[in-house]
């Protein structure tokens, strides 16, 4: 057997240490005399592969999985990086992976209009938003360790049809009129009036960026009374600023109860500035809204009456399973994440918002004043302000009728009076509504809403999970509640459809 002197170990240690410097910029210690040449050889090996020493590695573009834990997990998609058109490209993408995942979360968010299955991983829908290069971070749990891989997504808008007047339909619900043009949707404040009760319908996304400030569709004078259907398209980049008018909004004054409805609709980073009863879809709505989105908008009201959704609800009114994302400034009364303002509304039923929102007197995450309007299985994560009435879910509620039921709140609620992590003031009384003290900073337990930590309100996969230490959602309906995990704020169940 070769045997090596105390000095030519040295030597070759001190060669091979200056050889890795050199070629690798690795530097090390001289391995300790009392080291064989075998585990030499082997510490030297260990040094030029460092992976295997973490068993992890550094992944954008999908280009790789990282991994904790097992070598043998790895999670791959075959589309990314994903370049969609938005409302038309459908993505059907389920992972390759290698060992048992059995759990999938992503962070950020996916764009709105995709969605991560959690419990195989795929992606699936039509992305709503227009967004450029854009990196998510997908990791797969399993019992032996996770994987993660990074995927890119971009998207542009389609391009508009040629026409830019109202050429195609003639208005009736089996033959609506058809709208796939800025100029055609802008056309709409007028061709309405000589047709009151028409059907319109979206065929595709629209880009609005060509129409500096757009004017509504119907005011006060000539009121919207028709059906429109988005067929979930989506409406981007509106702008409206016209500080002196009041209902402001794509549609600014709509009635006609249950005879009138818009529905299937969404918008994306819409920029509306109003005075009284303002909001990024309608001003005022006396009709029915359902399935209606608006994704990253900003809504600035000058007087009373600021919503996400609308300034006001009025009448026979109600809003179904519809979400707001953005921000909501009011300098009058009444400033909610949906609704401003409603007096004698039918209901906010199935609606969520986030964001942030802030007013003076009567501020809500759901709904700034709500005159007899419940607000039922609806929740709302964020922050909200304001001097008076302010609440996570409803600032102010009048009348019997006008309470959170099945609801939930989750952010830091301020106010100089008058506060509530739940709501701010109630004349009824709150049904199993709740909202999370941990965040909230606030500990009103009454007739308002009942405070509940994070982990209570986050464990519970059923009702009444014994977990969250007491009765909690016992009356919650799994028709319209999906519990998630042990881990995860329950959402609405029309969420899983995206």
């Amino acid at each position: 057997m070769l045997q090596i002197g105390s000095f030519q170990y040295k030597i070759i240690c001190f060669i091979l240490q200056l050889c890795l410097v050199l070629l690798f910029g690795i530097s090390c210690q001289i391995p300790s005399l009392t080291k064989s040449p075998l585990e030499l050889l082997s510490a030297l090996r260990f040094i030029q592969n460092p992976r295997s020493a973490t068993n992890s590695t550094t992944c954008t573009e999908n280009c790789e999985s990282s991994t904790q834990g097992s070598s043998s997990n790895l999670i791959s998609y075959a589309g990314s990086p994903y370049n969609l058109t938005t409302g038309s490209t459908a993505v059907n993408d389920t992972p390759s992976t290698t060992g048992s995942p059995n759990y999938f979360t992503v962070s950020p968010s996916l764009p709105f209009g995709l969605r991560l299955n959690p419990s195989t991983g795929a992606i699936t829908g039509k992305i709503s938003e227009a967004i450029t290069n854009v990196d998510y971070v997908i990791t797969a749990q399993s019992s032996n360790g996770s994987a993660t891989t990074t995927i890119r997504i971009s998207s542009t808008i389609p391009a508009p049809c040629p026409d830019v007047t109202i050429t195609s339909g003639t208005g009736t619900a089996i033959d609506p009129y058809l709208i796939c043009n800025p100029d055609q949707l802008q056309s709409m404040s007028i061709h309405h009036i000589t047709n009151p009760g028409a059907y319109y319908r979206l065929t595709q996304d629209i880009d609005l960026s060509s129409i500096a400030n757009f004017i509504p569709i119907s005011n006060i004078t000539n009121q919207f009374t028709g059906k429109f259907d988005g067929q979930d398209y989506t409406i981007h980049n509106l702008t409206i600023d016209d500080t002196a008018t009041s209902q402001r909004g794509l549609f600014g004054y709509v009635i006609g109860g249950a005879l009138t409805e818009i529905k299937n609709l969404r918008l994306s980073n819409a920029n509306v500035r109003g005075n009284a009863q303002s909001g990024s879809v309608f001003g005022l709505i006396n009709a029915i809204a359902r399935n209606v989105h608006s994704i990253n908008a900003v809504v600035v009201g000058f007087a009373d009456g600021t919503g996400g959704i609308a300034g006001r609800l009025s009448s026979t009114g109600s809003i179904f399973d519809s979400s707001f994302s953005g921000t909501v400034t009011g300098t009058g009364l009444y400033t909610g994440g949906i609704i401003g303002d409603s007096f004698g509304g039918d209901q906010i039923f199935r609606c969520k918002a986030s964001g942030m929102i802030s007013g003076s007197d009567g501020v809500g995450g759901i709904i700034g004043r709500a005159a007899d309007t419940p607000v039922q299985d609806s929740y709302w994560i964020g922050t909200v302000s304001g001097n008076n009435e302010v609440g996570g879910l409803i600032g102010k509620g009048q009348l019997s009728d006008g309470v959170p039921i099945y609801s939930y709140s989750v952010g830091p609620v301020t106010g100089a009076s008058a506060r509530g992590g739940a709501s701010g003031s109630l004349t009824g009384v709150a049904v199993e509504s709740y909202y999370n003290k941990d965040v909230a900073t606030l500990t009103d337990n009454d007739t308002r809403g009942t405070p509940k930590t994070t982990s209570q309100l986050k464990c519970p996969i059923i009702q009444n999970d014994a977990c969250a230490g007491g009765s909690i959602y016992s009356a919650w309906s799994s028709t319209y509640w999906d519990f998630g995990t042990s881990l995860d704020y329950p959402k609405l169940q029309w969420e899983n459809s995206f």
